[in-house]
């Protein structure tokens, strides 16, 4: 079958979003339609294959852009078959990257942390209701130039938000790394 609509890009109206479009229920009693929603479809590195209009053919390719504010927060909101003509239809998203973030632990020593970095990371898939065929061999790079001490509260984030890591969700594998550049402020040394 056709998709109904395809490709419209929905706006917020305050209360609800809705595509430009005015659509109609179609008027056959049984005629149900499924609704697959994305939000971050226009970012750096995602593109879209379909397949036949269900939402299940449908493929999010995902390149992870190098620069964190490049890097979108991926999600996606699919419905079973509906019929509910007259009526809004909910969309709830799910986050399809997880969000990497770093924090201070206990008893930082005084210096600066100038950088994080990532290697050995998979920046490369696909997902259709789960993330797989995962490639890339990536190394992400965070500067930071974050100063510490031993007054640095447990729990405080090193980067600003811009700075969030969207990454594929993935299973480390064991040439992954996290390297963390401190320069001591004692020593100068990093």
């Amino acid at each position: 079958p056709e998709p109904f609509f395809d490709g419209e890009t929905a706006i917020d109206k305050g209360d609800h979003w809705a595509t430009g479009n005015v659509y109609y229920w179609p008027t056959a009693a049984e005629s149900t339609l499924r609704f697959w929603a994305m939000a971050g479809i226009d970012a750096p590195g995602v593109s879209i294959t379909r397949g036949n209009s269900s939402p299940e053919a449908m493929t999010i390719n995902y390149a992870v852009p190098q620069r964190a504010n490049d890097q979108a927060d991926l999600m996606l909101a699919t419905t079973s078959h509906t019929n509910t003509p007259g009526q809004r239809v909910p969309l709830r998203f799910s986050h399809l990257c997880a969000a990497v973030r770093f924090v201070f632990g206990d008893e930082m020593q005084p210096g600066t942390i100038k950088s994080i970095i990532l290697s050995g990371i998979y920046s490369e898939g696909q997902y259709t209701t789960t993330w797989n065929n995962l490639s890339g061999n990536e190394t992400f790079t965070i500067p930071i130039e974050k100063t510490t001490d031993e007054n640095v509260a447990s729990g405080t984030e090193m980067t600003p938000d811009y700075n969030t890591l969207m990454m594929i969700p993935q299973q480390l594998g064991e040439n992954a790394r996290l390297k963390v550049v401190f320069q001591d402020k004692v020593t100068g040394a990093e």
